[in-house]
């Protein structure tokens, strides 16, 4: 056996071992809301991973080691909504040849909340990554808020609420000299 033909042929058979141990991401979801947007990616084995956050433009950097490019996981960036508060776009990468890149372009800076859930009933391995505002909303303003919008909304519109008397009993009076 010639000597020169063994080392091509060890080459695609390290490499052919080294993809057999690459994880499948089975399912990647994501839920978008105001107080925070979460992506879960499900996997049958443990991932080793790591996040970091750049600037300039804001960025948020999943790396999953032994991970490759699945159907499920290229759908993702298609699972991007406008209406986000927090992801403008996702992208794929490498940073070596085992290790698969997930970019989260963001619409502002955010913190970043990575953990692991371990298995149970269905589910697999789940890695969850959380991306919530800078400043946390705060729930009572916000419902303020949207109220107050709904009622410009309402008042502004064509057979909007009519302006109404205050209910009986209720009326303001000013106070007189026995009060």
């Amino acid at each position: 056996v010639c000597r020169w033909l063994l080392l091509p042929a060890a080459q695609v058979v390290v490499s052919s071992v080294a993809w057999a141990n690459v994880a499948r991401i089975a399912s990647a979801r994501m839920w978008p809301a105001q107080e925070y947007t979460r992506v879960v990616l499900e996997t049958s084995v443990s991932l080793a991973h790591q996040v970091s956050t750049l600037r300039d433009p804001h960025r948020v950097v999943l790396e999953l080691e032994g991970v490759r490019l699945t159907p499920e996981l290229a759908q993702l960036p298609m699972r991007v909504q406008a209406s986000d508060p927090y992801i403008a776009a996702i992208r794929f990468g490498t940073r070596a040849p085992e290790t698969l890149r997930v970019v989260f372009d963001l619409k502002a800076e955010t913190r970043t909340q990575l953990f692991v859930l371990k298995p149970v009933a269905e589910f697999g391995y789940r890695v969850v990554l959380d991306l919530y505002p800078l400043t946390p909303l705060d729930p009572l303003m916000a419902l303020l808020e949207e109220s107050a919008k709904t009622a410009g909304s309402q008042a502004g519109a064509p057979g909007g609420a009519p302006d109404r008397a205050p209910a009986k009993g209720l009326e303001s009076r000013r106070p007189t000299r026995r009060d």
